[in-house]
């Protein structure tokens, strides 16, 4: 399977994750925070991790099931329903657990700091807070085609006063139910921890708000959000992120045709939707 910035290679019992594009650190802050992990949160522990000059890797055991992406559309809405009721419990532990400090430094090594461009701030980090950060997501993007000054500049009007992040707790980062394995009825294992930080927790809700929207399951985000108050406690906060969120996937992503023409899930029309 390949990625915006990964390949995944599935080799018998074991899964290869290569690393070709951004902050190429992210599999090694990977595979220290899954070895420090408590038991409670069910995670692959990895074997072996590694890079070079261009490319970094981790290696890990093949989990057993299904992700709950792949599982939603056959599964019951009580069955569904369970599964965040037990994801819920899970990230209320993965927020409640204190990283050491050694772990606590790598991953704050790992955020944008002052990344002077789009890239490297999006290489690091899937939801750039700082503003100053964001504005220089709207200055690259304003160099790319298709993308309506008028939208950009209603984006930064909206921008101008900054909402604090917050206590920091750990974040897994990407909490969709793609990263959710499932198996005879329960979470097997939580994937994909390349993005976890440290930050405020109300930021986990972004990537689940924005798979309900594309998949049109505004279920899973409600239910999580009942799970887990505080990741939406702040709905400007939560307007901020997903702002940030839609600008870094526009410079991953950017349109190819007038907004009109964009496919439905396109970052642009979140962008739009959200300033509307």
């Amino acid at each position: 399977m390949d990625g915006a910035s990964n390949d995944t290679w599935l080799l018998g019992e074991q899964v290869l994750r290569v690393c070709w594009r951004g902050d190429l650190d992210r599999p090694a802050r990977e595979a220290a925070l899954l070895t420090a992990l408590p038991a409670e949160i069910p995670v692959p522990r990895p074997l072996d991790c590694g890079r070079d000059n261009e490319l970094s890797w981790l290696l890990m055991p093949r989990m057993p099931g299904e992700t709950l992406a792949d599982t939603w559309a056959s599964s019951s809405p009580g069955e569904l329903r369970a599964y965040v009721r037990e994801l819920g419990e899970v990230v209320r532990n993965v927020h409640a657990w204190q990283p050491s400090a050694e772990i606590a430094a790598l991953l704050d090594a790992g955020a944008p700091a002052d990344a002077d461009n789009a890239l490297a701030i999006t290489g690091k980090s899937l939801i750039p807070l700082a503003r100053n950060r964001q504005l220089r997501l709207v200055e690259y993007v304003r160099t790319l085609p298709f993308v309506p000054g008028d939208l950009l500049d209603a984006v930064v009007g909206r921008l101008t006063e900054q909402p604090a992040t917050g206590p920091k707790a750990l974040l897994h980062g990407d909490l969709t139910p793609g990263n959710v394995l499932v198996r005879d009825g329960r979470i097997s294992a939580l994937l994909d921890w390349e993005w976890a930080w440290l930050g405020p927790t109300s930021t986990e809700s972004t990537l689940p708000m924005w798979w309900a929207r594309v998949t049109s399951h505004p279920e899973f985000v409600d239910w999580l959000i009942a799970e887990c108050p505080d990741i939406a406690a702040n709905p400007r906060q939560c307007w901020v992120y997903q702002a940030a969120f839609a600008l870094r996937c526009i410079v991953h992503w950017p349109p190819d045709r007038p907004e009109r023409e964009l496919y439905p899930d396109h970052p642009l029309l979140l962008l739009r939707e959200l300033i509307s």
